[in-house]
């Protein structure tokens, strides 16, 4: 039987030429996340409030924790945005120190959760490392 050429007229592939992909895992992840404007706009809300919640209670004139009893139960103004309390406090102010709080009780919870896989393994593999070199 004789043999038959089938790459007659089509070109060879170079294989060698073929390009990698451009684009990384996250840069897949980060094209198909900017195409979703839902996740968009709920980023931007979150990245607001994280700021507020971080700047703001350095920002403002009242403290959270301090009463004026001159001040009791005012309504929203120019000076107090929500008003104040029963005890005089800037409702605003006392918003975003709470906030605050919950970043804070969120970010301990997930050093909480991930402690246990890090830290205590590092020193049982120093030591494990130790041992396994060969005497001198």
């Amino acid at each position: 039987m004789a043999q038959v050429q089938l790459t007659a007229g089509i070109a060879p592939i170079n294989w060698d030429a073929r390009a990698r992909p451009a684009y990384t895992l996250r840069a897949l992840v980060w094209r198909r996340f900017r195409k979703h404007k839902p996740a968009v706009v709920g980023l931007m809300v979150l990245a607001v409030v994280v700021i507020g919640c971080l700047v703001v209670p350095w920002a403002v004139a009242y403290d959270a924790g301090t009463t004026h009893v001159e001040i009791i139960r005012q309504p929203p103004s120019a000076a107090h945005i929500f008003g104040t309390d029963e005890l005089g406090r800037d409702l605003l102010t006392r918003l975003w120190d709470g906030g605050r709080v919950s970043l804070l009780i969120g970010v301990a919870n997930r050093l909480h959760a991930v402690y246990p896989a890090i830290v205590p393994p590092a020193p049982v593999r120093a030591v494990a490392a130790h041992h396994e070199q060969p005497p001198t």
